[in-house]
C-alpha cells in the first residue's frame, strides 16, 4: 500500500472527509484546451501540460485531499481512433499520474 493510500485511510478512520477534485477534463476544455471528437479530454494532457498543471495546483487550493490523473478517455482504442498511437495513451496517461502524485505530495508532504 502506498503512503497516499494509507493517509487516505487514516483520514477516513477518523471519520473526516476527504475532497477528491473535481471533473478535470470539463475544466481543462472550460480554460480553452482544443477537444477531440473521440478522445476528448485525452490529447489535452500532452498538448496542454502548463493548463492541467494549474488546474491540479487549484485544486490542492481548494484543499482538496487526491488529485486524480487526467486520464478519462486515455483507452488505446479511442486514442487510435482519433489518430494517435498507443504509445500516446502510455505517454499520456504515465505524465498525468505523475504530475497528480507530484501535487499529491505538494498538498500533503508525502
Amino acid at each position: 500500500m502506498t503512503n497516499a493510500m494509507r493517509a487516505i485511510e487514516r483520514m477516513l478512520a477518523e471519520d473526516r472527509i476527504v475532497l477528491l477534485d473535481g471533473a478535470t477534463g470539463t475544466e481543462l476544455q472550460r480554460r480553452g484546451a482544443a477537444m477531440n471528437d473521440v478522445a476528448w479530454c485525452a490529447l489535452a494532457t500532452a498538448s496542454h501540460p502548463e493548463l492541467l498543471r494549474a488546474i491540479h495546483e487549484d485544486y490542492v487550493r481548494a484543499g482538496c485531499d487526491v488529485v486524480t490523473a487526467n486520464t478519462f478517455a486515455s483507452a488505446r482504442h479511442l486514442l487510435e481512433r482519433a489518430g494517435h498511437g498507443a504509445g500516446h495513451a502510455s505517454c499520456s496517461a504515465g505524465r498525468s499520474r505523475s504530475r497528480a502524485r507530484r501535487f499529491s505530495r505538494l498538498r500533503t508532504g508525502r
